[in-house]
């Protein structure tokens, strides 16, 4: 089986272990952690943060699913590692696209914008194609990693609703709103061994 068929077989399973338990699957992907091979698993509950017991929980139950399996969908030891998106996750696909529409995000551009400068934040709208939808986007005013923001354009006033091809996004990531707390987030591990 190619990894990319094993990861689909991951996700499913994953998928359906999660929603049982009332959360929303993120992402599946296998790392690497010094020597040891890992299976990353990022869960997303839409009423409240991911708790260190939401990740423990969860991780014990995909362990069960996982060792039930005949014959394994994942040959030899890996670690297990489930863990909730961060507050400032960078999003990049299709899936992390449509599990956060109706969030706030921040999106950096690679050139400005009339009226928002080339870093603004706004609610994310969705996803079709090769664009994203912002809604009521917001210049950023502070300055970025890479130097100050492009300030907007003086006189001209942002749109309720922009859309932006990809390929002019340098980056779109999650955008916690000023003075709220995100909550605590966890990361659970644990060595798993997948052959039987």
């Amino acid at each position: 089986m190619s990894v990319k068929e094993t990861l689909e077989k991951l996700t499913e399973l994953a998928e359906g272990v999660a929603r049982r338990a009332g959360f929303v699957l993120v992402d599946v992907r296998f790392g690497q952690l010094g020597r040891k091979r890992t299976l990353e698993v990022t869960i997303f509950k839409p009423e409240g943060p991911v708790g260190l017991d939401d990740c423990q929980a969860l991780s014990r139950s995909l362990e069960s699913e996982l060792e039930a399996l005949s014959p394994p969908v994942v040959e030899g030891s890996f670690l297990l590692a489930v863990q909730s998106p961060g507050i400032e996750r960078e999003l990049r696909t299709d899936r992390e696209f449509a599990v956060f529409a109706g969030h706030t995000v921040q999106v950096r551009l690679r050139q400005a914008a009339a009226g928002l400068g080339d870093t603004f934040h706004g609610t994310l709208l969705g996803k079709a194609g090769d664009r994203i939808l912002v809604g009521n986007p917001v210049a950023d005013r502070q300055a970025g990693r890479n130097g100050p923001a492009a300030r907007p354009t003086a006189g001209e006033p942002a749109p309720e609703k922009l859309e932006i091809e990809l390929a002019k996004i340098a980056r779109v990531r999650l955008f916690p709103a000023a003075g709220k707390s995100a909550g605590p987030s966890g990361k659970m591990e644990h060595q798993f061994t997948g052959n039987h």
